[in-house]
């Protein structure tokens, strides 16, 4: 009875708008034709308040009919659908604001704003853009599902799989389960093995050179900024590790070239260790950043006005640059000269030694190439992870010392260090960390976990329904509806953490308080769920 009430009351509002409309727009086309017919000019203005009537009329009734389907649908399937949140500004031009304003001053958008102002305290909420409407849930049951049990119903949004095309292509982040996703998981996994995952030996001397940078800087007044610093060593340990070859940001800020030119001493064997020119270096890690920054705003903003955002050349540039060290490594391996129309970025004489040739795999593009990949396809798949592990493990790093670093957190700044100290040693023997050594930090663990539920590096992501569906949460999902749930807003929701979600306790991970997770398991999300959950979550 009540969606027959809800059609019948649309359809009296849109009959008895469209008589009051047609009344005075009968008069206005009278006007009109009687100029017409006496040769006269017709009014302008006249013209487009007709025509911007017309319009607004068809549109509010194409409105009411598509709420009307769509509620008919929701009550096929026993469920119902989200309250709406309303634009400030038409169209729905701010949510797209807040979300470029976020992009700009790198602090993570609010999330909860949508739910202001609704009358009901659902944690799923209905918006439209341009048109275009989409779904955000803050209830981990909801995401959970998607990720998980309705894992076949929920792929990668064509809105952000077009915005990011030309940096990744159709790698492991960019396709979805319905195209080439799960041959290239299979190709990626083999690198995140026991054994890879247990290999310090790749990462330990860029983490000596940046502790040793940091205590020569304990002596300076300046500030650091840490974030940068963070980036850089980011890229240059995931460069290295997964190809091989450094691309060295980290020694444009540091300045250890001579250092770092003749001593990788590594236990592991290493492919050829190879590191790029300084202005090469710059420029690759600029553009990089650059690059990551484009495709954003071309996925927040609607496709009909990408056109006004310029074409940039970063992309480009980064992308050479990778397809260039693809092609050495692959001319290494296979001693055949390749021709290349790139231009050529590798000195010879910043080659370093080989220690000796490895007899398995050991890096992911040497696992790609000699896979029988083709160019494009080692390229799609070396971005995906490179921009996968540079970024979250920068944002973790920064977001730990940001919170270790306050007054008030001093105590468990001191305790983490003790505890440091006791299971490894002095920093003077940390080469003989392990795996092992690891995991019997487990105020480090609690560390890590509080850091990525406050500051998860994704502190959102999109799935895209392929068919109707409805969520735990009992609301009904429209097919080709972009489906957004806030990671962050979930891990520091105060019905689920307590009255102190806020707050930076990493005692909560050892405490009874982690009964919290028995209670609801999928309210920490920080590597997502499922059969796509994060490979290197063990990694970093």
């Amino acid at each position: 009875m009540f969606y027959k009430t809800s059609f019948f009351q649309a359809f009296c509002f849109s009959f008895l708008t469209s008589i009051l409309i047609s009344g005075w727009l009968t008069d206005r086309l009278r006007n009109q034709l009687i100029l017409l017919k006496k040769g006269s000019d017709v009014n302008l203005s006249d013209r487009l308040i007709i025509f911007s009537t017309v319009y607004l009329l068809t549109r509010l009734i194409r409105l009411q009919v598509v709420e009307f389907n769509l509620r008919r649908r929701a009550k096929f399937k026993s469920s119902r659908l989200p309250p709406v949140s309303i634009s400030r500004l038409p169209f729905g031009i701010s949510f797209s604001i807040d979300k470029l304003r976020t992009l700009k001053f790198g602090q993570p958008g609010d999330l909860l704003k949508f739910f202001k102002g609704l009358k009901t305290s659902s944690k799923v909420v209905r918006f439209r853009s341009y048109g275009i409407e989409s779904l955000l849930t803050i209830d981990p049951r909801d995401s959970h599902y998607m990720l998980s049990n309705g894992f076949s119903n929920f792929g990668k949004s064509p809105h952000t799989q077009a915005a990011f095309k030309r940096l990744l292509g159709d790698g492991v982040f960019t396709s979805d389960q319905r195209s080439l996703w799960a041959w290239h998981r299979h190709m990626t996994r083999p690198h995140f093995s026991r054994d890879r995952i247990e290999d310090f030996e790749a990462v330990e001397f860029h983490c000596q050179r940046i502790v040793n940078w940091f205590i020569k800087q304990s002596d300076s007044d300046r500030f650091l900024n840490i974030q940068d610093v963070f980036s850089r060593f980011t890229l240059t340990v995931g460069t290295h590790h997964l190809f091989g070859r450094c691309v060295d940001s980290l020694n444009g800020l540091i300045k250890d070239s001579d250092n770092n030119q003749n001593n990788y001493p590594f236990d592991t064997p290493i492919s050829s260790v190879t590191t790029l020119r300084v202005n090469s270096i710059e420029s690759f890690a600029k553009n990089f950043f650059a690059a990551q920054s484009w495709a954003l705003v071309h996925a927040i903003i609607p496709p009909f006005l990408r056109w006004l955002h310029p074409r940039d050349k970063s992309t480009d540039k980064v992308l050479e640059v990778v397809e260039s060290i693809i092609r050495e490594a692959q001319q290494m391996s296979s001693n055949e000269k390749i021709p290349s129309p790139f231009p050529k970025i590798i000195e010879p004489s910043q080659v370093l030694p080989e220690i000796s040739k490895p007899s398995i795999n050991n890096n992911l593009l040497d696992h790609l190439l000699n896979s029988g990949c083709s160019i494009e396809t080692v390229r799609h798949e070396c971005m995906n992870i490179l921009l996968a592990a540079t970024d979250t493990t920068s944002s973790l790093l920064t977001s730990c010392i940001f919170e270790l670093g306050k007054m008030n957190h001093r105590f468990f700044y001191l305790k983490l260090k003790e505890e440091i100290h006791r299971i490894v040693g002095e920093p003077d023997v940390f080469g003989d960390l392990n795996l092992q050594k690891v995991r019997e930090m487990k105020f480090l663990r609690a560390v890590i976990n509080e850091t990525l539920r406050l500051h998860p590096p994704v502190w959102a992501n999109t799935r895209h329904s392929f068919e109707d569906d409805v969520l735990p949460s009992g609301h009904f999902i429209p097919a080709g509806t972009d489906c957004r749930f806030g990671i962050r807003e979930m891990q520091r929701d105060p019905e689920v953490w307590g009255p102190d979600a806020e707050v930076f306790d990493p005692l909560r991970w050892i405490d009874d308080r982690k009964k919290v997770l028995v209670r609801e398991p999928f309210c920490f999300q920080p590597f997502s769920a499922g059969a796509r959950i994060c490979l290197g979550q063990q990694f970093g």
